[in-house]
């Protein structure tokens, strides 16, 4: 089956408003205009070449090898590449990482889940990365996609290896994952994920 690569790889041309902007696309040169607790309120001028757009960059959406970051990265200096994970165009909302992994993944950048329920329906494989958003003991985790939907892996479904370091999991660590199934539940979406590993060991198996 064909994955699925949903990207935007335009550099920010001529961008005035954040409704402009769209998940998956890549800036260049982000200044810092100033550090808060949570991380950094970013000015997106210089990578857009309009007028002033803000985007928040969260603390662990910076590689941990950066620090200290405000020495790193002080008020005013440019950030090299960052990579918009979420648009809320009604609150003028954008959030970006600087993580190597999300900024570099070929995944899909899954904002819709009902063109992801199309897809599956089409047989497409989908993968993406994400962050996961919360571990749930003895029960899965939960992950932000790309794109910024949200998943649940469940901890029955996870391969053996796995399991055993289901523990070692944290809020913030970034994972690959594919898209299972979404359904209907309640009259909301629910997407069911698994990780990269677990469907390759299980494709690996039904060759065996």
């Amino acid at each position: 089956m064909e994955i699925l690569l949903i990207r935007s790889l335009l550099q920010g041309k001529n961008i005035t408003t954040a409704g402009q902007l769209k998940a998956g696309q890549i800036l260049k040169n982000a200044t810092v205009l100033n550090w808060s607790p949570g991380g950094a309120l970013m000015d997106l001028t210089s990578s857009a070449g309009g007028s002033r757009v803000k985007a928040f960059l969260p603390r662990s959406q910076i590689p941990p090898s950066v620090k200290p970051l405000e020495s790193k990265y002080p008020e005013g200096s440019c950030i090299p590449t960052v990579r918009v994970t979420e648009v809320n165009e009604s609150k003028c909302h954008v959030i970006v990482t600087a993580l190597n992994a999300l900024v570099k993944s070929k995944g899909a950048i899954i904002e819709s889940y009902d063109e992801i329920a199309k897809l599956l329906d089409e047989g497409t494989e989908i993968k993406s990365h994400g962050l996961v958003k919360e571990v749930i003991k003895d029960h899965g985790v939960t992950v932000r996609l790309l794109g910024g939907t949200i998943g649940f892996i469940p901890k029955f479904k996870m391969g053996a290896e796995r399991r055993e370091t289901f523990a070692e999991l944290k809020s913030g660590q970034v994972v690959e994952v594919n898209v299972i199934s979404i359904v209907e539940h309640k009259g909301r979406r629910r997407m069911t994920l698994a990780f990269v590993e677990d469907v390759t060991n299980v494709s690996l198996k039904l060759l065996i």
